[in-house]
């Protein structure tokens, strides 16, 4: 990295980035930082760790020059005990903010997307320099990873976010929904006056296209497929539905992820003659075709905060069907979609056939309307936007 003419900018430590490996991994996040006009310099960190062959650890920083900085801190490792992966995560980190003053000075500001059990290292060093920190928090750990540990590890990790939450540096707090904004104010602290809700952003290519219905009803589902994402409930309300619908549709499923294999397998066996497509992964225009030919998307999902890929199907005016939990009641009513309960089978067939039968009464171009109104680059960077003006001002 060479010495270059200091300017303003922010530096972003993000929890979740996209990558040669995974190119899908935090792209909501690459858009809100796409999407800042307030400031036009923004260096990106991002430090992931690789299960390392070698007999020693190893890190390195790969820099990378496009519309945006980055530095993709690498740590390969053999061994995760004894402390070793804590202490490679301080120096990594260490070693990237060292680069990045040595070459753009002092940042005017900290922008932390998504506090994890990495970012949370960079944030320790970061907290109390002088420059203010504001963080965006997508993560689902809130309401539902910090109930999956044991009682004392619960105890030891709300004490930590209180302390967070309640740090003078810290000046603001941009959850990506109402119910999160409630939970961040209500368990963990942090201060009401401080917590603005900005939403995730819809890609440009996600609108409303006029496109002519087939016989059959198109269903589309699209996500990263890890838990909580709940797929398998789908399947099983089909099998429940079974004939009643099974020459009537048509399935696009579109992501990669853990539960992708299990999920083919069933196609394969249980669904065998249904008329489903599994696409694996692609991007972001493809899957905006996908949708604007599906009669409606399907969200199957045990829990979540505010999904990007409901806001870009409502983007391209096709109605949800997706399950009433979280943030998900935030962008879904009588006039875009339906709700069902979450883990409720026979709510979720009974979803499905309303839908089947009342998709293509819906005002799509309405739909599309509103959910830009939401969802666009533009409206959510100036919310961002002003969020800093105040931080700054």
């Amino acid at each position: 990295m060479t010495q270059t003419q200091h300017i303003p900018y922010v530096l972003h430590v993000a929890a979740w980035w996209p990558t040669a490996e995974k190119p899908g991994n935090g792209l909501f996040i690459g858009a809100h930082i796409r999407s800042i006009q307030s400031i036009k310099k923004h260096v990106v960190v991002y430090l992931k760790i690789e299960k390392g062959n070698g007999l020693f650890p190893s890190s390195e920083v790969e820099h990378i020059q496009g519309d945006l900085e980055e530095l993709i801190i690498r740590i390969k490792t053999p061994i995760r005990r004894f402390g070793i992966d804590k202490m490679l995560v301080n120096r990594g980190y260490k070693k990237a903010f060292d680069l990045i003053r040595t070459a753009h000075g002092t940042p005017v500001l900290h922008h932390i997307h998504v506090r994890s059990h990495l970012s949370k290292f960079a944030i320790a060093q970061l907290i109390d320099l002088p420059s203010p920190m504001v963080l965006t928090e997508h993560f689902s750990f809130y309401h539902r990873g910090i109930y999956d540990l044991p009682k004392r590890e619960q105890d030891s990790h709300r004490k930590e976010l209180k302390a967070f939450f309640s740090d003078p540096n810290l000046k603001a707090v941009m959850p990506v929904s109402d119910e999160l904004r409630r939970i961040l104010i209500e368990q963990f602290s942090a201060r009401p006056n401080e917590v603005r809700v900005i939403p995730n952003i819809a890609d440009p290519c996600f609108q409303y296209a006029e496109t002519p219905r087939s016989d059959k009803i198109k269903i589309a589902l699209v996500a990263a497929w890890h838990y909580p994402k709940n797929p398998f409930i789908f399947f099983d309300a089909l099998l429940g539905l079974g004939q009643k619908v099974k020459n009537q549709i048509s399935i696009d499923i579109v992501g990669h992820g853990s539960q992708l294999e299990k999920m083919q397998s069933i196609v394969e066996s249980s669904l065998a003659g249904w008329d489903i497509t599994m696409h694996g992964y692609m991007t972001k225009p493809n899957i905006a075709r996908i949708m604007q030919r599906a009669d409606f998307f399907c969200h199957p999902t045990d829990q979540e905060n505010l999904p990007t890929v409901i806001a870009e199907s409502l983007c391209c005016g096709t109605p949800v069907l997706s399950m009433n939990v979280n943030g998900i009641p935030e962008m879904i009513n009588s006039t875009n979609g339906h709700l069902v309960k979450a883990k409720d089978i026979n709510d979720l067939k009974k979803g499905i056939s309303q839908m089947m039968d009342t998709c293509r009464e819906f005002d799509r171009i309405g739909i599309s309307q509103a959910a830009h109104e939401n969802y666009d680059a533009s409206v959510v960077g100036k919310a961002i936007d002003d969020v800093y003006f105040e931080v700054l001002k």
